[in-house]
Formats: structure tokens, sequence, C-alpha cells
């Protein structure tokens, strides 16, 4: 190890002290939040929001085809979209059946994920028996197979008459359940769009409850308040006399709550064109408002333009000559104006003048060009 310079103890100090002159980091602005690199971000704000709204029309197109399908009314909530990777898709403690999904041209696009119970309760609806309780995936016989993947058929339907007509692409499902893995072989780095739905029928439920315990807490605060306009005597007894309240009802857990309804699976670049803006047609654009649209474009376009002060004729043996200090004498006069050109055009002429300290020049006249007739 060699011994440090002399110099060593002074860069040190002057590194200290410009350290101090600098002050504390500032603060990061309130609105920074970190990022969260566990699902992805294909997807702007307003992208998503578009993609909502595709979302709520599958829903509509899901009810719609398997009410008769099922003989019941069937209807779904669209829930949020939701980005994932693949290894965010198949919670180890929800067991469910998928049915893989294609585009039209057999690349795998994803999936449809029923939870078992709810594979179980809409086969057994089709069997005409009563529905068991399966919380985990059985081998299902070639009959119970059958029926699901023709509830996958209904469904495929529907999402792809929802998806041509948000400007999306039709799908096509195999006929064949499998696991998540099976269903889709793609990279872990794969990004998602998960469209989950909730029963409407659970949207009802809710909000009855939330009446329920709306009223139930009115009703407690009427009571707190007269308990204490009231001796303690008098609202112990009140207490001991008045008749039991009834219980109140019990929400679904959020676990239970997503097995009511099954789960799209699809990829980003999928969903990406119905998370466009609609193009507009080109019915509803009149030549004339194309040839505005073009001619707002080029007056909208930047320009160089250069203020020409004159010109003068030298010898190259002169130019070769020139020192600082030498002066060279312009054609023309100081109350002459000067021209202004555009791309060697020349387009107004005007005087030198000054503004906040720069030099500038005042229009004094200008050449008029006739507007180019743009033809389309």
């Amino acid at each position: 190890m060699t011994a440090p310079t002399p110099q060593a103890p002074a860069i040190l100090t002057r590194m200290r002290q410009a350290t101090r002159r600098r002050g504390p980091p500032p603060k990061p602005p309130e609105n920074v939040v970190d990022y969260d690199w566990s699902r992805p971000h294909h997807f702007t704000a307003g992208q998503r929001g578009r993609l909502e709204a595709a979302a709520r029309q599958i829903a509509d197109h899901l009810g719609k085809a398997l009410g008769p399908l099922l003989r019941s009314d069937t209807g779904f909530v669209a829930k949020p979209v939701d980005e994932c990777f693949p290894s965010a898709v198949d919670p180890p403690d929800r067991p469910a059946y998928y049915v893989p999904l294609r585009s039209p041209d057999n690349a795998p696009v994803g999936g449809i994920r029923f939870p078992a119970p709810l594979a179980a309760a809409w086969v057994e609806s089709l069997l005409g028996g009563t529905t068991s309780a399966r919380t985990e995936v059985q081998d299902l016989s070639p009959l119970e197979a059958g029926l699901l993947l023709d509830i996958a058929a209904a469904m495929v339907k529907a999402i792809s008459g929802a998806c041509t007509a948000a400007g999306g692409t039709a799908l096509r499902h195999e006929p064949s359940l499998a696991t998540w893995a099976e269903a889709l072989p793609v990279d872990p780095a794969e990004e998602l769009c998960r469209l989950s739905f909730r029963s409407a029928k659970e949207d009802a439920s809710a909000a009855v409850l939330a009446s329920v315990e709306a009223v139930e807490s009115a009703e407690d605060a009427f009571q707190k308040g007269r308990a204490s306009r009231d001796d303690a005597d008098e609202a112990g007894a009140d207490e001991a006399g008045a008749p039991a309240k009834p219980a109140k009802p019990v929400a679904a857990p959020a676990a239970q709550a997503e097995e009511t309804a099954p789960t799209l699976l699809l990829t980003s670049a999928f969903l990406a064109p119905l998370a466009q803006d609609a193009p507009a047609s080109a019915d509803d654009v009149t030549p004339d408002e194309i040839q505005a649209r073009i001619a707002s474009r080029i007056e909208a376009a930047p320009v160089t333009v250069v203020a020409e002060l004159g010109s003068a004729s030298i010898a190259v043996g002169d130019f070769f000559g020139l020192e600082p200090g030498d002066v060279i004498v312009l054609e023309r006069t100081l109350d002459e104006p000067i021209t202004l050109t555009v791309d060697g055009q020349p387009v107004a002429r005007a005087k030198p003048a000054c503004c906040g300290g720069h030099y500038a020049v005042e229009v004094q006249d200008l050449r008029r060009y006739p507007r180019l007739d743009l033809a389309v």
C-alpha cells in the first residue's frame, strides 16, 4: 500500500466543504409513488379506461349468452382490469379448470378460468341435479367435461362478438380442459390482463346488506342517545327487557366472492386494439375538412426567417486578406429597407430595430403569395 500524498487531506477537506455547500438532497414530489415491479404497466390510465368499457360489454354479452344455456337469470358485472404476470394467475388455494384460448392465426392468447365450485354448479345445473360443493379440482367424467366445454364455447362466442365490436379480433377455444401451465405455455415475462367478473346477484346482495347495516347503524345511534338521557337504572332495565336484535348478515369473504364468476385472462398484445381510440370513419370527414386539416398542418410547420442586411462583391485575394477591424461596405444605405427571406425566397421588407436587448426587424410590407390549392 502506498502512502497517501501530502495533497490528500486538502482534497478531502475541499470535498467535504463542497458537500456541505450543496445542502440536503431535495425531497421527492408528493405525487411520486413507488413503481410496482410485480405487475406489468402495459396500458396507460386512458387505455385502461377503454379496456374496462370493453370488459363491461363482454359482461353484458356473457349474461345474455349463458342465461338461456343455464336456464337461469345469469348476469355479470365487470371488475376493474388487472394487469399481471403468469406467475400471479393461478392461486394454489383456489382450484380451477382452464380452457385455452387462441387467436384466429392459432397463437395462444390466454384462457378462461372456471373456479372449481362454479364449474361444478354449472355442470350440475345442466344435468338437472343439485349443486355439489366441490372445493377441489377433480377428474371430470367425459359428460361433465363436455358440458363445461359447451359453456366455454358459448362464452367464447359472446366474448368474440364483444371484442370484434370494440375493434379487436375474434377468439376460438381448444376443446380441452387443462391446468394453467398447459393452457398458456408462455414466457414468465408475458404481460397479461385479468378481466374478472362477479355475479350481478352478488351486487344486489351487497346493496341489501349495505341498506340493512345503514338502518341498524341509525337504530344504534338512536338507542345510544336515548340511553344517555335516561337514568342508569332505567337504561339497565330497558336493556334487560329489550328483545334481542337479529344478527347482522355476514358478507361473504372476498375469496368466496371471487368464485361466483369465471375469469378471462388475455395477453396485453391481444387486447391492445381494444384500448386504442376508435378511428374516425372516412365517411364522417368531408373533402373540405381534409383540406383544412392539411393546410393547418402546413401552417403550423416551423420555418426559418433570415434578415439580409445586404451584400457586397470583393476579390478572393481581398477576402483572404481580411483582418479583424476591416469594414466591408454593403450596397444598401442605412435608411434603405432590408429583405426577409424564407428558404431563399423573399417574403417581406423590413427595417432594422431592437427589442428587449436583441436585434430585431420591423416588417414594413409583405409579398402576397397565392394560397396553395390543395387537391384531395
